[in-house]
């Protein structure tokens, strides 16, 4: 109980928790593209982007 309400108190002043996202909205861009284009494997894709 004690956590949960710590937790909404910080979310309350802005902070956020978790991992950071891997993809920015230029990689997403560039991913979309690349399978769209078929000319490419996803893992290679995934290696040029820098995903895992």
């Amino acid at each position: 109980m004690k956590t949960t309400t710590s937790g909404l108190g910080a979310r309350a002043k802005g902070h956020v928790g978790g991992r950071p996202k891997k993809m920015n909205q230029n990689k997403r861009k560039l991913d979309v593209r690349f399978c769209e284009e078929k000319q490419h494997l996803i893992d290679a894709v995934w290696r040029m982007i820098g995903i895992s």
